[in-house]
């Protein structure tokens, strides 16, 4: 999954309708998304996810992510699945056997 950020810091993307993700979502609104940089640095995001956008919130995701416009006819495409994780805890460590550092 590829994640734009917001001006409010959420975390947005797609996803297809017919995704095991979406059921997934729907039953359990809690995620963690983690990612690992060249270097091997973490980034931990964990929070809560909404999938209830409509047509406007859809339309602004794919302005800000070009990639999913190929992907979607536009922002009215019925297997358009608007993803928002409202992050609620943020950590980040360099790449060792040290501690995750809190970010506010």
């Amino acid at each position: 999954m590829k994640f734009v950020i917001t001006d409010d810091f959420k975390f947005w993307c797609s996803t297809f309708t017919i995704s095991g993700k979406v059921q997934e979502f729907q039953q359990n609104d809690k995620v963690e998304l983690c990612w690992v940089d060249e270097k091997k640095n973490h980034l931990r995001v964990t929070g809560t996810v909404d999938i209830s956008g409509g047509a406007e919130k859809k339309r602004e995701l794919l302005r800000l992510h070009p990639g999913a416009k190929g992907l979607f006819k536009d922002e009215h495409d019925p297997n358009l699945v608007h993803v928002a994780v409202t992050p609620t805890w943020v950590r980040w460590k360099e790449h060792s056997f040290g501690e995750y550092h809190e970010v506010e």
